[in-house]
């Protein structure tokens, strides 16, 4: 499984703590928003692998040093604290939770991606064959709508280089 990115750790964290990702990122420095910040930057080191460099950047532009106080410090107080501990414990599991599902959603972004160049450039080479496939799916359409939308002997224009729009055709 891929690591989870540092937005996912400042969201899983900021839920918890009820805090804003604005608050973990900014320059607040009371309590209530250092210890949930201290809690994203280990995290963050720990579960992304990112350098302190990123992780720095991602919260607010901070230098490595402070990201490093942190990440060597901060795992003593919660050693020390169990309810911080549990605390910790239940942002690890919301962010393997929200990991797996972020990897999910990646993968079907880059099919999507890859259906669409592959669409479009099925467009500019093969139109007859694309218009041949989309009266297909329009007869196989579930919704009423969706079938009245595509029509045989429909004609086909790009508006942009992404949009294919039906541009005359049966009535």
């Amino acid at each position: 499984m891929t690591a989870p990115s540092i937005a996912l750790v400042q969201a899983a964290v900021a839920e918890e703590f009820g805090v804003s990702i604005a608050m973990l990122t900014g320059a607040t420095q009371t309590q209530g928003v250092v210890v949930p910040r201290h809690v994203a930057i280990v995290l963050a080191r720990e579960l992304t692998g990112q350098s302190l460099k990123v992780i720095g950047r991602a919260f607010g532009g901070r230098d490595h040093t402070t990201v490093s106080h942190a990440v060597y410090t901060f795992p003593d107080r919660v050693a020390r604290d169990g309810v911080l501990a549990a605390r910790v414990q239940r942002v690890k599991a919301k962010i393997g939770a929200g990991a797996a599902q972020s990897m999910t959603e990646a993968v079907l972004r880059r099919a999507l991606a890859e259906l669409e160049h592959r669409l479009i450039d099925m467009a500019r080479r093969e139109p007859e064959r694309l218009l041949g496939a989309l009266e297909a799916i329009a007869r196989a359409a579930p919704h009423p709508k969706a079938a009245r939308d595509v029509k045989p002997g429909t004609s086909w224009a790009f508006r942009d280089h992404r949009t294919l729009d039906a541009v005359g055709g049966p009535k």
